[in-house]
């Protein structure tokens, strides 16, 4: 467990670094560093609990999301979560201004989907903030509002595909030691115990719907969330709603 908190304090550090910098090469070295880190940690607790069964079960965690922009902070803890092999759920009210999001997983990978989206959120509205509208959106509020949205899912999408492919090059590295299970059935079969354990507590979702973008913002957004280096889905108001 020590060596545990020591890794996870290492990650940690590497992300306020990467959160800390306005240069944008010490920004992508330190998160490139820290998913390494992360998703190697992610497939050694795994191949761990697989070797001691019984022992360790899916948790549920709840997350916190709020205006400005909840919804888009929504679809990113969504994305976060299922790159790592957890679920989500987002319990929201009618009209509310902050609601609830379900995660469901084995707690390291909960542990570093937690990591990943605050350093991820923190890092998409620095990014926002510093785009600002060009001036051919800024005529009304419902053209700003737009253009915003739409960079924030580019950098979201682009953000994601990037956790993913780290995600699937660690899977792809792993030594896996003659006689042993390999590290693919490992993390399939960790995948499965949580999407049957989800359907048993979610049984009745409701589907979600498109999001409008506007192509360059959602252009210049992806092209932040490259810089962000860590590696749309559809959203619906109704309470109870599935990020699948």
């Amino acid at each position: 467990m020590a060596d545990n908190d020591k890794i996870l304090t290492r990650i940690r550090g590497l992300l306020a670094k990467a959160e800390g910098t306005d240069n944008e090469h010490e920004r992508k070295t330190f998160m490139a560093a820290a998913e390494s880190q992360m998703a190697k940690y992610g497939i050694d607790r795994a191949r761990l609990a697989y070797l001691r069964p019984g022992r360790e079960k899916p948790e549920l965690r709840s997350v916190e999301v709020a205006d400005p922009w909840m919804r888009e902070q929504a679809t990113l803890v969504h994305g976060v979560a299922e790159a790592l092999r957890c679920r989500a759920v987002w319990m929201r009210a009618p009209r509310a201004k902050k609601s609830t999001m379900d995660l469901l997983g084995f707690a390291p990978d909960l542990e570093r989907a937690e990591l990943l989206y605050t350093s991820l959120m923190l890092q998409m509205f620095r990014a926002l903030n510093r785009q600002g509208v060009p001036f051919g959106h800024t005529s009304t509020k419902a053209k700003r509002d737009a253009y915003s949205r739409s960079f924030l899912h580019g950098f979201i999408s682009e953000a994601l595909n990037r956790i993913r492919a780290a995600e699937q090059r660690a899977a792809d590295e792993a030594q896996d030691a003659p006689g042993e299970v390999s590290t693919e059935i490992v993390l399939i079969e960790r995948d499965q115990v949580v999407h049957a354990m989800f359907a048993k507590m979610y049984p009745k979702l409701s589907k979600g719907r498109k999001v409008t973008v506007d192509a360059d913002a959602y252009n210049r957004g992806a092209e932040a969330g490259r810089r962000a280096d860590v590696g749309g889905t559809r959203l619906d108001g109704a309470p109870q709603a599935a990020l699948r």
